[in-house]
């Protein structure tokens, strides 16, 4: 049977009208959920045929750089100091992943961690229970950051009995004795369930809640900033001075409080 010609350019004219409304139909739904300024709508368009969503991969890629600094800002002790005091591994650990102007405030209050691990053998240990981003566009974010850390000393108990067997003179306690914020008794409180087998002594976690300001800076994400954040109810922030208890103030803006207490 000879099928009409005409037939045949009708019935690809409507099949081109299908393929032209089912594209612009795919357009608008990728365009619609897709949050992000900067991103190209040929971008959406291969994302939607590609079933890849690069908008999830960055913010992905951000949460991960806010939990990481947090993790990295708020893990340090005695292991990491080396012949001169000072903790050169847990430096560039920060450093690594916050821009530079960042860098020039972290230098500044590092210091200070790095005298209270050598004065008191401070450790501090860290966890990140959730991370989520707030705001992102095309070459900043926020990530707000949830989690707790929990501080360790050198049990003085132990040391007390080390001295009156007729050990060592002085235990890294007894020599921070004369600055409240370095000794262990400045501390949060101690967890009376923490084991004291290894020779330490655990404190209790304290929880924090930070608002970590991040950048594009050359193809990478770098943390520039951070913040603690509270409500009416719970003043829990993250120590603003490094390796004390305290959690009160600010750390935007780089502060020198700001950026020691996290590792």
């Amino acid at each position: 049977m000879r099928v009409n010609p005409l037939f045949r350019w009708i019935l690809l004219g409507v099949l081109l009208m299908l393929l032209v409304a089912s594209v612009v139909v795919t357009t608008a739904a990728v365009a619609s959920r897709t949050s992000t300024p900067g991103t190209s709508s040929w971008t959406r368009f291969t994302s939607a045929l590609t079933g890849s969503d690069p908008e999830q991969s960055e913010r992905d890629e951000v949460r991960d750089i806010g939990s990481q600094f947090m993790l990295r800002m708020l893990s340090y002790g005695p292991s990491m100091l080396d012949s001169s005091g000072q903790m050169p591994e847990y430096r560039k650990r920060v450093t690594d992943i916050i821009t530079s102007k960042f860098e020039v405030s972290f230098n500044d209050t590092v210091g200070v961690a790095e005298q209270l691990v050598a004065q008191s053998g401070q450790s501090r240990s860290a966890e990140v229970y959730s991370t989520g981003v707030s705001a992102m566009d095309s070459d900043s974010a926020t990530v707000l950051v949830a989690g707790t850390f929990t501080d360790s000393y050198p049990d003085p108990s132990a040391a007390s009995s080390s001295k009156k067997s007729g050990g060592a003179s002085a235990s890294p306690s007894a020599s921070a004795s004369a600055s409240p914020s370095a000794s262990p008794s400045a501390s949060p409180t101690t967890d009376p369930s923490a084991s004291s087998d290894d020779g330490r002594v655990q404190t209790a976690p304290v929880q924090f809640r930070v608002s970590v300001s991040v950048v594009l800076v050359d193809g990478e994400w770098k943390v520039d900033d951070y913040a603690p954040v509270t409500s009416g109810t719970d003043d829990s922030t993250v120590p603003l001075t490094p390796g004390d208890g305290s959690t009160s103030g600010s750390g935007s803006g780089g502060s020198a409080g700001s950026q020691g207490g996290t590792s």
